[in-house]
């Protein structure tokens, strides 16, 4: 897809991070970012191409293993 910006901004110290992502890139967020940081695509009127964007999440339910079987 079109290279994009990508920001982030620090939840506490409002600092800000810009990231450019090229045509395949993959951009993994884990553990402190996502806690952390606060981030998004701003929006680019002047980008006429398509992207896309995949997310995948991991949702944990309390008592359960990964399996979705009951722990015991």
């Amino acid at each position: 897809g079109a290279e994009r910006r990508f920001l982030f901004k620090h939840k506490r110290t409002g600092e800000k991070v810009e990231l450019l992502l090229e045509h395949g890139s993959l951009l993994l967020m884990k553990d402190v970012t996502q806690s952390h940081w606060l981030h998004h695509l701003p929006i680019a009127k002047r980008i006429r191409q398509p992207h896309i964007s995949l997310t995948f999440r991991t949702i944990a339910d309390a008592g359960k293993t990964p399996a979705g079987h009951s722990a015991k």
